[in-house]
């Protein structure tokens, strides 16, 4: 009745329905392909997830997620191993709780600056915690995540685990910086030699012909206060020619066996005397292996390391000083030009100021001081580092400015007892006949002068060929060769064999300014007599000739000459 009221007949109302009925049916059909399409979507989008996820667990690098605020979303198996921390433990926190205070900060600056330029960060290197509390290196690179819509809603990573390849490039900057230092040393030591062996030879005139005149001059001579003068000059060069030829390596003369404790006793309670403001500690190996050295020079070592302690310690300190044995392996010593094996290392450590970057590279240079840069009375450290370097051993510098120093001494152990030496240091002379063998004109004059002062004959010759012929014209008659060890001719170990052929029982003192491939050692030990050291002065050399003499065989042409 309403319809039909408003005009509108019941058929039409029940076709509109039938119409809208249609619709709503074709539309739910719509609705339901869509949410197929959808589901279907979502499905392939949960395999396409999977697949990329079993892919990034797959992967040898640590890969992780972080929302906006850095916290961490999502890491894969590679991380977890990287990192030692469980799954349920990394995820959630923050990235600052995994890595060294300097390393957040840096990556927030990197996190920042992706946000800002939507470029990926380029492979960084930063230090994070292990789990277990160890520091690793990490190399790092980061990216955006976005949404659909292009917003940034957090951030990706892939690190890997460099801390060994970092490491071993560090090690091996090292090793060429040690490599560069030791071949600079090495430079300037062949400069030292050289400069040090024309040294000699102008001391040796000046000295030997100071000796001669003051002989024949009365000891109230008004010329003698001025030649005293001359004298501690000529010493004071000496000495300093000394620790030259110990910076060249070419100093080492009676090489014994010793224990390195007795050295460094008794030069920490001499220096210790005369330095009541510094208290010196000393923690010695019962047991210390013994060495092979020059007892005269590795004790300079030692005082000069003391002195370098007390000039870093102007008001005063403490001075460590500790033995043990300690075994070196390939890795450290063969940087160094040294064999591993045993050795006996020597520590002194001082409480004093310390040096700096600079000093530390220059600590062993000719004439460097770190602490009066005016001071230039000897060759400082250099003469330590050349005399250990003799030795075939180590010396090394540690040191931070502000909180002192630690010199490091490494000598080879050798196995058998120390053996004391002594010398009669008594002027004497004598009658017996000696022959000279020297290439330089001033050193035979002035070593001729002083043995005849004394009462001997003296024949002399310049070269080794001129030497086995004069013995051999002078058959039973030469008693002592000095013998120079560097000759122009012929080397000396085969002039001493030749002397040697002619008699068994050739007494032979041999004579230098310096050392050179330890071929003093090496005649010694082949049965030269004694050693003297060039320049000639009066006593040592009356002295050591005499001392050879009244040791030698009875009869100097005992053993028949051989054609």
């Amino acid at each position: 009745m309403n319809a039909a009221k408003n005009g509108e007949r019941p058929e039409d109302r029940i076709k509109a329905l039938e119409t809208e009925l249609l619709r709503c049916r074709s539309e739910m059909s719509r609705l339901q392909a869509a949410n197929a399409g959808l589901q279907q979507q979502l499905a392939l989008e949960r395999t396409r997830e999977d697949k990329y996820r079993k892919i990034i667990e797959s992967l040898n690098e640590g890969y992780f997620e972080t929302d906006l605020e850095g916290h961490i979303t999502y890491c894969n198996k590679a991380l977890l191993n990287i990192s030692g921390y469980p799954r349920d433990e990394i995820i959630g926190r923050h990235f600052s709780e995994v890595t060294t205070a300097r390393s957040a900060r840096m990556m927030r600056v990197n996190f920042g600056r992706i946000i800002q330029s939507g470029r990926d960060a380029e492979q960084v290197n930063y230090d994070v915690l292990h789990y277990n509390g160890h520091s690793l290196i990490i190399a790092f690179a980061a990216a955006l995540i976005k949404a659909a819509d292009g917003t940034p809603i957090g951030f990706r990573a892939i690190v890997r685990d460099v801390s060994d390849s970092v490491k071993a490039s560090e090690k091996e900057k090292r090793l060429q910086e040690q490599l560069q230092q030791i071949q600079k040393m090495e430079a300037l030591g062949t400069l030292a030699g050289g400069l040090a062996h024309g040294f000699n030879n102008m001391l040796m005139a000046i000295q030997g012909n100071l000796s001669l005149i003051r002989m024949h001059l009365p000891d109230d001579h008004p010329m003698q206060k001025h030649l005293e003068r001359i004298g501690r000059s000529t010493e004071k060069g000496s000495r300093l020619a000394k620790e030259m030829l110990g910076f060249a390596k070419i100093g080492k003369y009676v090489v014994m066996p010793t224990n390195l404790n007795n050295i460094l006793r008794s030069t920490a309670r001499m220096f210790a005397r005369t330095n009541a403001s510094l208290n010196v500690r000393e923690i010695y190996e019962p047991d210390l292996w013994q060495t092979r050295v020059d007892r005269v020079q590795i004790g300079q070592v030692m005082l000069s390391l003391y002195m370098n302690a007390a000039e870093s310690m102007p008001e005063g300190g403490k001075i460590y000083l500790q033995s043990e044995n300690v075994y070196l392996d390939e890795t450290y010593a063969m940087p160094y030009s040294c064999k591993s094996g045993q050795y006996v290392k020597i520590s002194v450590t001082d409480s004093g100021l310390g040096l700096d970057e600079e000093a530390k590279r220059r600590i062993f240079e000719p004439f460097f001081t770190p602490y009066r840069p005016l001071r230039y009375d000897g060759l400082g450290l250099a003469a330590v580092y050349g005399i250990i370097k003799s030795h075939n051993g180590i010396v090394n510098a540690y040191s931070e400015r502000g909180h002192g120093t630690t010199f490091t001494i490494y000598l080879p152990a050798f196995e058998k007892d120390a053996l004391d030496a002594g010398l009669d240091a008594g002027l004497k002379k004598g009658t017996e006949t000696i022959l000279i063998v020297d290439d330089d004109e001033t050193a035979s004059a002035v070593g001729k002068a002083i043995l005849k002062r004394g009462g001997y004959r003296v024949l002399l010759a310049a070269t080794g060929t001129e030497a086995i012929d004069i013995y051999r014209a002078h058959a039973g008659t030469i008693h002592l060769v000095v013998l120079d060890v560097i000759l122009p001719d012929m080397p000396s170990d085969q002039v001493f064999q030749a002397l040697r052929r002619c008699n068994a029982n050739v007494q032979v003192v041999l004579a230098s300014g310096y050392n050179v491939n330890n071929q003093i050692s090496a005649l010694l030990n082949m049965g030269c007599a004694d050693f003297i050291q060039k320049p000639f002065q009066t006593q040592p050399l009356s002295s050591k000739v005499r001392l050879a003499l009244d040791r030698r065989p009875p009869s100097p042409g005992g053993t028949k000459l051989k054609p």
